[in-house]
C-alpha cells in the first residue's frame, strides 16, 4: 500500500479475543516499523429472512435464514408489536454450511402485522446481532370443513351451518361471504 492508509478488504473470519493486531512496516527496510495495540475481531450476523413484507401463517414451519462469519452459536427471537423479545432458540449451535433454522410456529400464537426477527451471536450479542429490517405478518389460516365441496349441497332458503376452523389467537371478529359464480361476492 502507498500512503496512510489501506482499506482491509476482508477481516479475516475468525475471532481474536483482544490479541488481534496490525504490523506496518517499510517494504524496502524492515527495521522501520511500527505495531498497533491489541484489538478485538468478533463474529457478524446478517439476517436474510424474514426481512419484512412476508406473510407467514401460525400452524406453519418456516425458515428463518442469515449469513454469519466467525460464529459458533445464536440466540433467535422474536418480537410482535413492540413488545418483549421472545426465545424462538437461545443456544441454536452452527457451523459454516448451516445458515437457516426452521421455526415451527405455533398454531395458538397471536397474529401480528408487526412481527420481527432478532439474531445474535451469543458470545457477544451487544455487538453481533441483527433484527428484521422491517415488520412481516403473522397471520390466520382457514379451513372451512362444511362445506367443502361438491358432496355437499346446500338447499336454497333452509339454513345451513358453516364451520371453519382458524389458526393464531387475537383475531375477534371475522367477516363471511358467498358467491354463487366464482366472481362476484356478498355478506
Amino acid at each position: 500500500s502507498n500512503g496512510s492508509y489501506y482499506v482491509w478488504p476482508s477481516v479475516p473470519i475468525l475471532k481474536s479475543a483482544n490479541l488481534a493486531r496490525i504490523k506496518v512496516y517499510d517494504l524496502y527496510n524492515k527495521n522501520v516499523s511500527n505495531v498497533s495495540g491489541l484489538f478485538n475481531i468478533i463474529g457478524s450476523v446478517k439476517l436474510n429472512s424474514p426481512n419484512g413484507g412476508e406473510n407467514w401463517t401460525a400452524g406453519s414451519s418456516r425458515s428463518i435464514t442469515w449469513t454469519s462469519y466467525a460464529v459458533t452459536q445464536l440466540n433467535i427471537s422474536y418480537q410482535m408489536n413492540g413488545g418483549s423479545w421472545n426465545v424462538i432458540n437461545a443456544t441454536f449451535a452452527m457451523n459454516d454450511t448451516v445458515q437457516q433454522m426452521s421455526w415451527p410456529i405455533s398454531s395458538t400464537i397471536a397474529l401480528s402485522n408487526q412481527t420481527l426477527i432478532r439474531i445474535s451471536d451469543t458470545d457477544n450479542e451487544a455487538n453481533a446481532t441483527d433484527d428484521s429490517d422491517a415488520t412481516f405478518n403473522i397471520t390466520a389460516l382457514f379451513d372451512i370443513p362444511d362445506p367443502d365441496g361438491p358432496a355437499d349441497i346446500l338447499i336454497a332458503g333452509d339454513p345451513y351451518e358453516i364451520t371453519w376452523d382458524k389458526t393464531g389467537s387475537g383475531m375477534s371478529e371475522v367477516l363471511l361471504e358467498y358467491s354463487t359464480d366464482g366472481n362476484t361476492w356478498r355478506n
